[in-house]
């Protein structure tokens, strides 16, 4: 797929987990508190397509380093806080896209599984691919075809 992941945590058994989950490259940034520095010396300066950022006001800013120019941070948390001081002008000189993504609680995901169970909501699926083919089946995603299952 083209697809390579690198994986930054505090804990090593989170990365060797993730290592085995398939991620290419994990950072301990207990080890390297500079672990944009350590990315790009692993990844290179222009390969970072996409940061989920969890981390918030601490990690953001290195987030942004990491990318390559026309690159995008999609933000799920900010366990660090939600205040954020930043330079700026990386998000400008590299064309930075940066993309908000809320998540609920558990609590209100399980709620919608016993709604869509009751109701017995049951998806469509067109069309089923093996994971061979994601990038075809990424394409129809941008192209207006729903996809709704990869396997």
């Amino acid at each position: 797929m083209g697809a390579r992941v690198t994986v930054i945590s505090s804990s090593d058994e989170k990365l060797a987990r993730a290592s085995e989950l398939g991620s290419d490259i994990g950072v301990n940034y207990s080890e390297f508190p500079e672990w944009d520095e350590r990315v790009i010396e692993e990844v290179g300066r222009e390969e970072i397509d996409l940061v989920i950022e969890l981390g918030g006001a601490q990690t953001l800013q290195r987030s942004l380093n990491c990318l390559k120019v026309g690159g995008r941070v999609s933000m799920i948390g900010v366990l660090s806080g939600n205040e954020v001081s930043m330079n700026i002008s990386a998000v400008l000189a590299k064309w930075i896209a940066i993309q908000g993504i809320t998540v609920s609680h558990r609590e209100d995901f399980l709620s919608m599984n016993r709604f869509l169970e009751s109701e017995r909501i049951r998806p469509i699926i067109d069309t089923v691919l093996p994971l061979s083919q994601v990038q075809a089946g990424t394409m129809s995603c941008h192209a207006g075809v729903i996809l709704a299952n990869l396997s």
